[in-house]
Order: structure tokens, then sequence, then C-alpha cells
């Protein structure tokens, strides 16, 4: 009984461990597809329509907020001259606060990149 009182600490730290860094994987997954569908968008804003932004940042930002689903994101960032048939590269930030029992809370940054080409 006294060596599972010593061990019981260590099976809830690696518990604790795993199911964070399953979270922290699933966000992971979230902030890539936010980033990918980003970049979607902004390959093919020339063609939206009037409510929707023509600008690619512009709608590769509105895109990357939705797909995330609740995250809070930094706004992504756009790199590209905006030309059809250039390339459009689209960053998506997210700050992943860790707050394991019994230590100080760490903040990682998930970045996720992804580029398309303008159509």
């Amino acid at each position: 009984m006294v060596e599972f009182i010593i061990v019981l600490p260590l099976i809830f730290m690696l518990l604790f461990l795993i199911i964070t860094a399953g979270i922290g994987f699933a966000r992971y997954l979230r902030i890539t597809d936010a980033a990918q569908a980003a970049a979607r968008a902004a390959a093919v804003a020339r063609f939206n329509v009037s409510p929707e932004p023509t600008d690619p940042c512009a709608a590769a930002q509105a895109r990357a907020q939705e797909a995330v689903g609740g995250l809070s994101i930094d706004p992504p960032s756009c790199s590209g001259t905006g030309t059809i048939g250039s390339p459009f590269t689209v960053s998506v930030t997210h700050h992943y606060a860790v707050n394991f029992p019994f230590f100080s809370p760490v903040t990682f940054d998930i970045t996720s990149e992804a580029t398309s080409r303008l159509q």
C-alpha cells in the first residue's frame, strides 16, 4: 500500500501530461486547418460577391477566424504580391497556455503557415 501511495502522484502527473499533450495536438490541427482554409479563401477572393471582401488578405483573415472554432488567435499575417498566379502565404498563431498542476503556467505559440497560388 505504501508503494502505491508513493507512485500515485507520478501516475497522476503522467495522466495530466498525456491529456495536455492531446489537447495541444488537437489545437495544432485546428490552427493548421485554419491556415489552409485561409489560404484557399485568399486564392479565390477576387471572385467573391459583395458583402464578402475581395482583398485576399481580408478574406484570409475572415476565414481563419471562422475556421478556428472559438480558439483565440492573433490576426493572421499575409504575405504576397496579390497578383494573379503569384503565391500567397497566410500564417496563423495561437498562444496555448498549459496549466499543469503544481507547476507555473507555461505558454507555447502554435503557428501554422499555408501557401496557395492566387487564381
